[in-house]
């Protein structure tokens, strides 16, 4: 059996992954077919519309939060 800690560490070891391994790679395919100067704008523009995406997300989060703790959660046996 895993244990709690083992599957919520689990989440941003794979986020990290995705995003921290492969990026330089995305970022160089694209240098290769476009040349570095729109690699580094391409990486820039994602950078900022994660910005956008992330703050879009937390002007809703407090609201969704108290939306789940009103849900009852039980568990199986």
């Amino acid at each position: 059996m895993v244990s709690p800690i083992t599957k919520i560490l689990q989440v941003p070891f794979f986020n990290r992954i995705r995003g921290s391994a492969l990026g330089p790679i995305v970022t160089g395919a694209f240098s290769d077919r476009y040349g570095i100067r729109a690699a580094l704008k391409i990486a820039s523009a994602m950078a900022l519309i994660s910005f956008v995406l992330f703050y879009l997300g937390s002007r809703y989060y407090a609201r969704d939060l108290d939306k789940a703790e009103r849900v009852a959660l039980t568990a199986e046996e």
